[in-house]
């Protein structure tokens, strides 16, 4: 089975932005692209493979921020469903999967001959705690966001979803509920005290493996109860936190008494139950959240509403992830003496900026695919290409050396210079974001948008196809006929269309605004007559040297266009990737991938989504995405989405500029099948006969 496609302020900055421009300019003149590969192609090393790419912030799939992280830990964790060469879910874990009509209840089939690397079984169990995991509040996880459409998962998210765990009428014994808000908050009703001295365990039974021992009187976090065995699982937040089972009865609740405003999360709008329960009355549950295994081969996911789109969404989101050890370890549990793994490598070593080693591992269930023993990451963002050029990586990420050094690699047509360049189909998109707070006026906004050029941005990033457009995907002139049929344009229709179910579903984004310099004066005009323009516009971005970059150019159009100055302010990129707008930054670059314009493109601008970076917030658009949301009919859905982002186009939090026509990587020439698997990649040791 083939895998393919599937991501300091002040001096601080400004430093590591001179260094990065230095080692640029060095290795512009170190690129000779005027023979076939790149640098120095030695022998291959047999079973031996060395990648460079960026170094990780982090190898937990439920927190991380750079894409450098999800490159890496995805070789090390297996997906419940993969992604195919087009971004289809192929299978994976699961073997295959069932839907229903309506779109709401997806049933997986679990292989039954996957292990952890250390070796116990992987079930169906695995997955929904996984699922669960990621969803939970004290997680704090940066990818909840393709999960919330599972039923109750967003108010579970939000640690306001509980059982009620007695009949209490208007309540139900079962019923799912949502806390209400209050101010000033009401303590916290999942807080316990050990009452007498108790052993966390791993597991709900009396034979599992003994983490450590808590103390009487000790504070912890309820976080499900097994009926079955009166056993609770708790979170202790102390030292490095830890999870674990302990004896339910060993429990004291110091908020059984306080009175809980609640309300019915499963009745209608306009017509939900509301109340109080008591502290000693709420259950906090996981299995509120619609993930059930049934049996150690089976899951069963249940949506929100219909969600045609789930399985495609999980492809890059959910990786199965051991129970026992994260509850050991919560903080720490991806350290190379403690990691349990359940995907083709396993890591044996870490040294942060230096280089990750990892191995083939023993237990995954399709190793023999896997073609080498041995991968070395050389994690280095200003060194990465420096050693590829003299031989010391078989492969390199563009991710990994600057966007400034990858415009030699492309004509002037977009189409590489060198054998090395292997295009890897990855659809996504790049726009700026502008703050609502600061920018309030949509003149001002429009003015903005309508005086950027972005047909010259593609000298900015090479292969970028500079469509104006926000949601991604192929070019509609590249669509096969049977596709241009399904999405009703002609092969003459300008712009892109993205196939999201072959056959059955397919999106057509409107069309962009445009470059109207005379028009954005117009408006820039208007907004000045009503005092919405401010003295400058502070422009916040990655301290990444292709960053900064991109901000430069906007800059430079605004001015040009519209005389407007821009203030550049720099970040590390792990604090870019999270930290959002405030009311002293106007506007920031924003970069989003994976295909489902509903749940990504657009639901990255809900109200209270926490990628919400403009602080948008739209009656109608919520509306709009709220009955596609509720639409089961692929036609109609997507009409609701393409009206949808037309609000957002005519409101404009984001001014979008286009897409990667392809990612890319380099790769040396005995290197065969780059994809973004490593377990995909092949050594061809003969590789000159095919010369």
């Amino acid at each position: 089975m083939t895998r393919g496609a599937a991501r300091l302020r002040g001096v601080r900055s400004a430093l590591f932005a001179v260094t990065v421009g230095v080692v640029v300019i060095a290795l512009v003149g170190c690129v000779d692209t005027s023979g076939p590969y790149l640098g120095r192609v030695r022998q291959p090393e047999p079973g031996h493979v060395t990648w460079c790419e960026n170094d990780p912030d982090s190898l937990d799939p439920a927190h991380f921020h750079l894409a450098s992280s999800w490159e890496i830990f995805a070789q090390m964790f297996d997906a419940l469903v993969a992604q195919g060469a087009h971004l289809e879910p192929i299978p994976a874990l699961a073997t295959s999967w069932d839907t229903t009509p309506d779109q709401r209840v997806f049933t997986f089939h679990l292989r039954r001959d996957a292990r952890f690397s250390n070796g116990r079984p992987i079930t169906a169990e695995d997955v929904r705690y996984s699922i669960v995991r990621v969803l939970h509040p004290l997680t704090a996880a940066t990818g909840a966001e393709s999960l919330l459409p599972i039923r109750h998962a967003r108010i579970f998210n939000a640690g306001k979803a509980r059982r009620s765990a007695v009949e209490a009428p208007p309540f139900h014994a079962g019923d799912v509920v949502e806390l209400v808000e209050q101010t000033p908050a009401l303590p916290d009703p999942d807080l316990r005290q050990i009452a007498t001295s108790v052993a966390l365990r791993a597991w709900p039974d009396d034979a599992s493996e003994i983490f450590g021992t808590l103390p009487d009187r000790t504070e912890v976090k309820l976080v499900e109860v097994d009926d079955r065995t009166d056993r609770a699982y708790v979170y202790w937040p102390g030292g490095e936190g830890m999870y674990g089972w302990v004896a339910a009865s060993a429990l004291s609740n110091p908020n059984a008494d306080v009175r809980y405003p609640v309300a019915s999360a499963d009745d209608p709008p306009g017509l939900q139950r509301t109340g109080f329960l008591r502290g000693a009355e709420l259950k906090p549950s996981p299995d509120i959240v619609g993930v059930r295994a049934p049996d150690p081969f089976t899951l069963v996911i249940e949506t929100e509403g219909p969600h045609p789109l789930l399985v495609a969404g999980l492809t890059t989101t959910l990786f199965i992830m051991p129970r026992e050890t994260i509850s050991r370890w919560p903080r720490s549990w991806t350290r190379p003496d403690r990691i349990v793994t359940s995907g083709a490598f396993h890591l044996l070593s870490w040294l942060a900026r230096d280089r990750l080693e990892l191995k083939r591992s023993e237990t995954y269930w399709d190793r023999e695919r896997v073609a080498f023993e041995r991968l070395t990451v050389r994690a280095g963002y200003a060194s990465a290409l420096s050693q590829y050029l003299s031989g010391d990586c078989d492969a390199l990420s563009s991710m990994a050396f600057p966007q400034a050094v990858g415009a030699l690699l492309f004509d002037a047509s977009g189409q590489p210079r060198a054998r090395d360049v292997r295009l890897l189909f990855n659809p996504s998109s790049a726009g700026v974001a502008l703050n609502l707070q600061r920018l309030s006026d949509r003149g001002l906004r429009r003015a903005l948008a309508l005086a950027l050029n972005v047909s010259e941005f593609s000298h900015v990033w090479p292969g970028f196809q500079p469509t104006g457009q926000w949601t991604p995907g192929l070019p509609i002139s590249e669509l096969l006929p049977e596709d241009r049929s399904l999405c009703g344009v002609q092969p003459d229709t300008p712009g892109v269309a993205a196939v999201l179910i072959p056959g059955r579903m397919c999106y057509v984004p409107p069309p962009p605004l445009g470059f109207h310099p005379d028009e954005a004066l117009a408006e820039l005009a208007g907004a000045r007559a009503r005092g919405a323009v401010p003295d400058k516009i502070i422009f916040k971005t990655s301290a990444q040297a292709h960053s900064i970059k991109y901000a430069e150019w906007v800059a430079k159009q605004w001015k040009k266009y519209l005389g407007i100055e821009v203030e550049i302010r720099s970040e590390d990129s792990k604090t870019f990737a999270v930290d959002p707008l405030n009311s002293a930054d106007a506007a920031r670059q924003i970069f989003v991938q994976i295909i489902d314009p509903e749940t990504y493109w657009l639901g990255w601008f809900r109200c209270k989504s926490p990628t919400n970076y403009s602080g948008f917030c739209d009656d109608e658009f919520e509306g709009l995405l709220d009955r596609a949301a509720a639409s089961a009919h692929p036609a109609e859905r997507m009409a609701l989405v393409r009206r949808a982002e037309e609000v957002l186009q005519r409101e404009l939090p984001i001014i979008p500029i286009g897409m990667p026509r392809y990612g890319f990587a380099l790769a040396k020439p005995y290197m065969k099948n780059i994809g973004w698997y490593v377990a995909d990649w092949r050594i061809d040791e003969n590789w000159q006969g095919d010369q």
